[in-house]
């Protein structure tokens, strides 16, 4: 099983060491150089494995600094400007956040729920395993209840 550092080191955010600093951080890094958003939202989207996700802001701004949150993120919105982000990946922004975000100037890329708390099913089933000493078993029926059309 792979460890959630060696993921994001292999996704090419950061190196593993970057990674865990990342996670100390409060899920806020930067990337290696900036790239364009609409650029980032390829690698996004093939990284968490989703064919499509909604955008807040302008595809052609170049960005750096990224924050990422599991779930609904909307709550950190504020958060992540304080923080200098330039970009929050999350699932389930609303509509009047995605309005405050954008008149903010803060890209988001909003991949959905399911896709933004799958990736940490892994790194969780390790904690449990290691803290309680119990087998675990992954499901594989864990799919997102949604379909787009």
């Amino acid at each position: 099983m792979e460890r959630i550092q060696k993921y994001i080191a292999r996704c090419g955010v950061t190196s593993r060491r970057g990674a865990e600093e990342l996670i100390k951080q409060g899920r806020v890094g930067n990337l290696k150089g900036e790239i364009r958003l609409k650029e980032f939202i390829n690698l996004i989207k093939q990284k968490f494995n989703v064919d499509n996700v909604r955008i807040v802001g302008n595809l052609d701004k170049k960005i750096k600094r990224i924050g990422i949150v599991g779930g609904s993120g909307s709550s950190f919105i504020r958060d992540a400007l304080n923080k200098g982000c330039d970009v929050l990946i999350t699932g389930d922004i609303k509509h009047h956040d995605a309005i405050i975000a954008s008149v903010l100037g803060l890209n988001i890329i909003d991949v959905g729920h399911f896709a933004s708390e799958y990736l940490a099913v892994t790194y969780l089933l390790d904690i449990i395993k290691k803290s309680f000493d119990v087998e675990c078993i992954l499901t594989e029926t864990n799919k997102n209840p949604f379909a787009v059309l």
